[in-house]
């Protein structure tokens, strides 16, 4: 159970990986040659690594890489957003980062920037690329519409700073979740403890994200320990010893681990 949960989370982390190289692919096309169909792929690109992403969130809150003390996850996945921290909004043509010319377009200071100053000053993750494809959502029903030649120089202000942010920016995230894949399970075994503890006790949640799926097997084995236990007192037998295998075990993982 301990060898096969821990090759789910790491397989997970993979695949949303390989999704955000393809939406990096994506974007690249897009700032080489900007139009409403460059546009519309990298969003579409944008959606699907977004979704891989989410399923690797069941796997949050147990104390492991991405949520330790210098975890990337608030680089990652920071939201709500001030969206005039990284571009123009309505009535503001020259805020945020982009507008800033004094402000530098780099891993180093987009990441010193994220959520300094207050939760909503997100420089970096998901929601900024969004913001950056989409721009502000003024609309009741759907997202935002930014046009594409936002991009395209003469057609807009700051189009070659946004073009090199959301490049740089696209290219954090990317950092971020390569070291996440690099290091799950991989350097010593205070993550796999946190995990233990995470299955043993509690499915956590917090602001609405769950960790309830990644727990669905657990569930089921603690619940046939249970109902072991009523007919022949089989909890130690049936229950323990998977955990047991948890606390101390450490799992074999693929190779991008050694």
């Amino acid at each position: 159970m301990a060898q096969h949960y821990a090759q789910l989370v790491h397989a997970s982390h993979e695949d949303a990986l390989a999704a955000a190289k393809d939406m990096q692919a994506a974007i690249h096309a897009f700032l080489a040659a900007p139009s409403a169909l460059t546009l519309g792929m990298a969003r579409e690109r944008w959606l699907a690594a977004r979704e891989f992403y989410g399923q690797t969130e069941a796997f949050r809150f147990y104390g492991g890489p991405i949520d330790d003390d210098h975890g990337p996850e608030g680089r990652l996945n920071a939201w709500p957003l001030d969206e005039s921290y990284v571009d123009h909004v309505q009535g503001k043509p020259q805020s945020g980062f982009i507008g800033d010319a004094k402000s530098r377009i780099t891993k180093a200071n987009i990441a010193k920037s994220n959520e300094r100053g207050g939760e909503e000053n997100v420089s970096a993750g998901w929601h900024a690329i969004e913001f950056l494809l989409w721009g502000q959502d003024l609309s009741e029903t759907g997202p935002g519409n930014r046009s594409f030649e936002d991009y395209v120089d003469g057609k807009a202000p700051h189009a070659n700073r946004r073009r090199q942010y959301l490049r740089v920016v696209t290219e954090l995230l990317m950092d971020d979740l390569g070291a996440l894949v690099k290091a799950q399970y991989c350097s010593d075994t205070q993550h796999w403890r946190g995990l233990m503890s995470l299955v043993e006790q509690r499915a956590a949640m917090a602001d609405g994200e769950a960790a309830h799926l990644a727990l669905d097997s657990a569930r089921v084995e603690a619940s046939a320990a249970t109902n072991a236990a009523t007919t022949g007192n089989l909890g130690q037998q049936g229950l323990t010893p998977a955990f047991e295998a948890l606390r101390g075990e450490r799992p074999r993982l693929a190779a991008s681990c050694v």
